[in-house]
């Protein structure tokens, strides 16, 4: 699947996530920035030396495959790693 961006907020609230895994980028978005503060995320997996991580950070070692499931009120990324 091709990962896609895609943000997460409340309606009414000040505050929400954004994550763009073709830019390997995260952000916090707020009401007045666009696309927002930049973060890098760095969610994965480490055994031993070795380390991967989803595509949310512009370093380290990603996933061999990733999907994506995007939903209403939720953002779901699982990371396959042979």
């Amino acid at each position: 699947m091709q990962l896609m961006g895609d943000g997460l907020a409340v309606l009414g609230s000040r505050h929400g996530m954004m994550w763009d895994p073709f830019k390997r980028r995260c952000y916090l978005v707020r009401f007045d920035q666009h696309p927002g503060i930049p973060f890098a995320l760095q969610v994965g997996l480490r055994i031993g030396e070795r380390t991967v991580i989803l595509p949310l950070a512009p370093e380290g070692t990603d996933f061999a495959f990733v999907d994506q499931e995007l939903m209403p009120t939720s953002m779901v990324m699982t990371g396959v790693d042979p």
